[in-house]
């Protein structure tokens, strides 16, 4: 045969192998752990079982934060962010899933068991939302002045009602600056506590030393910042840093409700927080938490207050950011136990 000739015979195709039901689980939930949760935790466990199909999950209150949150609330508000991660992983990769919340009033921290259904088509959305939980990080910085779409808003309430949780928008300069001064007061009470503290300082990390969990701090900082906060009370401080970024890089304040204040609210708020954050984040908008001035009951009270006999579970503030990158995350085999009993 000549250099010109051309064998014209075709190749033979080999068709991709489908991943087993196992695979497809394990690489949902390798997704799924993107999933927020305070000071970057991860307090979940996870099982998979096999006939049915299924993965479970478990609160681990072995990485609960008993002083800044002492009812385990944010907790289960984390877990309820992973269980809906793992929906959107699964949609992602084509398996319907039936949710059981809660399953068994015999094990409190047993929060969810999501058991595979059929196959189903993948639609843009849900490679959209998949698209999003790699992408999403918290972001600290001044974002734009400027109020976001109402096309936008809409769209985030609306995912955050389909979760069981309902939506409120603070775009006003009063009620941003009444936020402001109770995430001041909420700041000034947390750091006045050497508990919270030593608890805080806890879950700080060096980004030199690789951390899979906590909050890292970049650079030798990183190794003094935990004996600087147990240490010093900076609650001042603190709260007027707070209070300047909500009134001049906050044009949007976002809080979550739910109709009562129970495990099962706080699993769905957790849900509808990923829902949000992912809505967010599909927008090429940024957040970042105002956490602590839900964690002091007497300024959660204040926000209370304000809806009409709703409870506020979360509080962000949403806008065009530029700054934040992904927090460090353990390897699923670390999350994973062998049985779920």
């Amino acid at each position: 045969m000549s250099l010109d000739q051309r064998d014209t015979r075709e190749e033979p195709r080999h068709e991709a192998r489908k991943p087993s039901v196992r695979e497809t689980m394990l690489a949902a939930l390798d997704s799924a752990i993107r999933a927020p949760s305070t000071h970057n935790t991860q307090p979940w466990i996870f099982g998979i079982e096999d006939d049915p199909a299924a993965i479970t999950l478990f609160a681990d209150t072995d990485r609960a934060l008993g002083i800044a949150d002492p009812t385990n609330r944010e907790l289960f508000i984390s877990c309820g962010t992973v269980l809906h991660h793992v929906r959107v992983a699964l949609a992602a990769r084509g398996r319907a899933c039936r949710i059981e919340r809660l399953p068994d009033p015999a094990q409190p921290l047993f929060v969810a068991r999501v058991t595979l259904g059929e196959s189903i088509p993948i639609t843009e959305e849900a490679l959209a939302l998949e698209h999003a939980i790699q992408e999403r990080h918290t972001d600290n910085s001044v974002f734009q002045r400027g109020a976001l779409s109402t096309t936008v808003l809409d769209r985030l309430a609306k995912m955050v009602s389909n979760e069981g949780a309902r939506l409120h928008v603070l775009e006003r300069e009063d009620e941003r600056a009444m936020v402001a001064d109770l995430v001041a007061v909420a700041d000034r009470v947390q750091q006045e506590d050497p508990l919270f503290r030593d608890e805080l300082a806890h879950w700080l990390r060096s980004g030199i030393a690789q951390a899979e969990d906590g909050i890292t701090i970049e650079g030798i900082r990183g190794f003094i910042e935990p004996w600087i906060v147990r240490t010093f009370d900076r609650g001042d401080g603190e709260a007027a840093r707070d209070r300047a970024l909500i009134l001049e890089g906050s044009p949007c304040i976002v809080m979550l409700s739910t109709e009562r204040d129970t495990p099962m609210d706080w699993v769905r708020a957790g849900e509808a927080l990923s829902a949000l954050l992912l809505g967010v984040t599909d927008e090429e908008l940024s957040s970042s938490y105002l956490s602590q001035v839900v964690e002091v009951s007497s300024t959660r009270a204040a926000l209370d207050g304000l809806l009409e006999g709703r409870i506020v579970q979360v509080v962000l503030r949403v806008g065009h950011g530029s700054g934040g990158r992904q927090s460090a995350r353990r390897p699923v085999r670390k999350m994973l136990k062998t049985r779920s009993g």
